[in-house]
């Protein structure tokens, strides 16, 4: 159970995790948003998604540790389950396909646009590419 960063397995990935989760339920792990999200990220290899994996590992680290070394202090408990529901958002909004007549597009699920407006995919991308529209 490896994501690549293909477009449209995301759901798949997710839900094969989610049978992991809990067929390990009595796990420390399983109960722990933080420690949760961070193995989810360890089952991300590719030049597609490793990028995007580091990055979320960082801000989950500086979310719950904070930085003291840049005077940033902690944004959430270990125990937060909103680091969870926010990684795996985060997951599927680049990595998901939506189909809207005959061509495919990402679904842009937050940020930019409004909810169910759809974003044209040319190559693998991240939020970061996404314009900025005023809708």
């Amino acid at each position: 159970m490896i994501f690549t960063g293909e477009r449209g397995t995301v759901e798949i990935f997710l839900q094969t995790f989610n049978y992991f989760r809990n067929a390990n339920h009595h796990n420390d792990v399983m109960h722990n948003p933080f420690e949760r999200s961070n193995l989810l990220l360890t089952y991300m290899k590719g030049l597609k998604v490793q990028q995007w994996a580091a990055r979320k590992g960082e801000e989950l680290t500086i979310a719950v540790l904070g930085d003291p070394a840049n005077n940033v202090a902690t944004m959430h408990n270990v125990d937060d389950e909103q680091l969870w529901n926010t990684l795996t958002v985060d997951l599927r909004t680049p990595y998901l396909l939506c189909m809207d007549s005959e061509e495919w597009y990402v679904c842009s699920l937050y940020g930019y646009g409004s909810v169910g407006k759809w974003v044209p995919v040319l190559e693998p991308l991240t939020l970061m590419d996404l314009p900025t529209w005023n809708l």
